[in-house]
């Protein structure tokens, strides 16, 4: 997976898609435009709510071109300018929300909205960030998770690719003991087996490996006292 993992993208608002600007694979800056909801009913809002501003800023004007208006009346009317203002941030807002954009600099890996469908699909993108580092997640069994240190010797090799060995560097460990997702059948192996993610990376610049590609794991275990 990419350095940081995936960012999956939702919306805040609900909405139809009506306009998508990038596509799977596309290098994308933080800012840029990944799609767009239909902003018909918000531009209407909107434009409602500066009617409403220029409404309130000609009264508070002529009440003040007036002699002898009482203070109050002047307050009154400033506290509708401000009031007026504040609902036109607001609808701005929100139409500013029906624009997604990139929160990273990095690349689309999956799209899975188009023009003309709801936001409830989720997640609506997956990015990720580009490094030339790539990040592995390994489950280690809680037995032997404390084994395992920055000066490990660990090695993974792509799936169905075992003639090149990729040098891995521990980054961290996931403080969370889970139930082992898919067992392997091998006979030190129990139902109830727990793990614990342990994170790598290694160098992508050389290897060219894809992010949700397979690896395997070959963890170098210390000697026991009866080895050595």
């Amino acid at each position: 997976e990419p350095s940081g993992g995936y960012i999956d993208i939702s919306s805040e608002v609900a909405g139809i898609v009506t306009h998508v600007y990038v596509s799977s694979g596309q290098l994308i800056n933080k800012g840029d435009p990944l799609l767009k909801l239909d902003t018909k009913e918000a531009n209407e809002l909107v434009k409602l709510a500066e009617i409403k501003w220029d409404t309130a800023k000609k009264q508070l004007s002529d009440l003040q071109a007036q002699s002898g208006t009482p203070r109050r009346m002047i307050h009154s009317a400033q506290g509708e300018v401000n009031e007026a203002k504040a609902n036109l941030d607001l609808m701005e807002t929100k139409m500013d929300k029906l624009t997604i954009k990139s929160p990273i600099n990095g690349k689309v890996l999956q799209v899975n909205i188009h023009p003309g469908e709801s936001t409830t699909i989720n997640p609506l993108m997956i990015l990720g960030k580009i490094d030339k580092n790539m990040w592995v997640r390994a489950e280690i069994d809680e037995t032997d998770v404390f084994n395992i240190t920055s000066d490990t010797k660990v090695v993974g090799m792509l799936r169905n690719n075992s003639s090149t060995s990729i040098p891995l560097n521990f980054v961290k460990e996931e403080p969370l003991v889970e139930p082992k997702k898919s067992l392997t059948g091998g006979g030190n192996e129990m139902v109830d087996t727990r793990v614990v993610q342990v994170i790598f990376s290694f160098d992508n610049s050389q290897v060219g490996a894809l992010a949700g590609q397979n690896m395997d794991v070959y963890i170098e275990r210390p000697l026991s006292t009866k080895d050595k």
